[in-house]
């Protein structure tokens, strides 16, 4: 099958798609919602014991920095739903519960949520993962430092990765000093201006759901999540957006990645990310030089990647390279 050319240096507005829905605001005074500083943003489906969880995490931190919860529900029954009754039982002043008229899609909730909040910077926060609780005071330090950042990334653990008995990965023994080691030698930040690492790394940015922040004004600019790039539309739209805005990673671990039997572990979506990645070096073919003859180089390395095959010395040597550099 040939690879469609997608020019990932443009993007549309996604945000008229579902400009005739509304979001109705059922718990909070929506006027208030200009009084915090960061919005921590939580798009949600019919999972309210994960939500649960998501809220007590939003909820618990340790700062003085004024910040809000906005909890937008893809779900209208017409009645009163349990996601509503959960929001109630809180009775928290930070705490925004809005639901839409009619579901639009993962990606329509995502772009609707930054529309919905009034504050310079938002973060995401997906129903089935966590903050810890000095996430908003970092993220404040961090920005407050650095304010001509469009996007903060942070590092995540992951909880409930295939065949870890429903724990956060730990490293243990050798394998932790090790790590510890190497941990010291990489840089506290990094800025994500490259898009080599594209190449060898499935998005080299990490899931913009789990405590990754914007800056709501370029992110609108932005045009937002595009539902036609589905199962790697996040991937895309932060190659897009790296090109046009700044995005910076701190490197500690504040925010908490649940892995969950969804979508993302279906064949059909492996293979569908298996096609991103070609596609992803069409773009960078035509858009880099650099990248046009890394491609040329490591061609039958691509394919092998693609197949899960063993790659040349040199291949994994790049590959381990831009982990180490990118990475968690």
């Amino acid at each position: 099958m040939k690879t469609q050319y997608i020019n990932l240096s443009v993007n549309k507005n996604n945000f008229v798609r579902y400009k005739n829905i509304k979001s109705i605001c059922l718990y909070g005074n929506e006027k208030e919602l200009g009084n915090f500083f960061i919005s921590i943003c939580i798009p949600t489906f019919k999972r309210t014991n994960l939500l649960k969880e998501a809220l007590d995490s939003a909820l618990n931190q340790k700062t003085d920095v004024p910040y809000c919860i906005l909890v937008l529900d893809n779900e209208n029954t017409g009645i009163e739903n349990e996601n509503y009754k959960l929001i109630k039982k809180y009775n928290s002043p930070k705490i925004f519960y809005y639901q839409n008229s009619e579901n639009i899609g993962m990606a329509g909730n995502w772009n609707r949520c930054a529309e919905l909040i009034q504050t310079k910077y938002f973060v995401y926060l997906h129903d089935d993962d966590l903050l810890k609780d000095m996430f908003i005071q970092t993220v404040f330090d961090i920005i407050s430092k650095n304010n001509k950042i469009s996007c903060l990334i942070t590092a995540i653990e992951h909880l409930n990765y295939p065949g870890s008995n429903n724990e956060i990965i730990e490293k243990k023994g050798l394998k932790k000093i090790k790590a510890m080691f190497f941990e010291k030698l990489r840089p506290k930040y990094i800025r994500m201006r490259t898009l080599i690492p594209n190449l060898f790394l499935d998005n080299m940015y990490g899931p913009p759901t789990c405590g990754m922040l914007f800056n709501r004004y370029d992110f609108l600019n932005s045009g937002g999540f595009d539902a036609d790039y589905y199962p790697v539309l996040d991937w895309f739209f932060l190659i897009f957006f790296s090109q046009k805005y700044s995005i910076l990673k701190y490197r500690k671990k504040i925010s908490i990645y649940r892995w969950q039997e969804n979508e993302s572990l279906k064949p059909e979506t492996q293979k569908a990310f298996k096609q991103s990645h070609k596609t992803v070096r069409a773009y960078l073919y035509k858009k880099s030089f650099v990248c046009r003859i890394l491609i040329k180089i490591f061609q039958k390395d691509f394919i092998k990647k693609d197949y899960n095959k063993q790659k040349s010395f040199l291949f994994a040597f790049f590959d381990k390279l831009y982990r180490y550099l990118y990475s968690n």
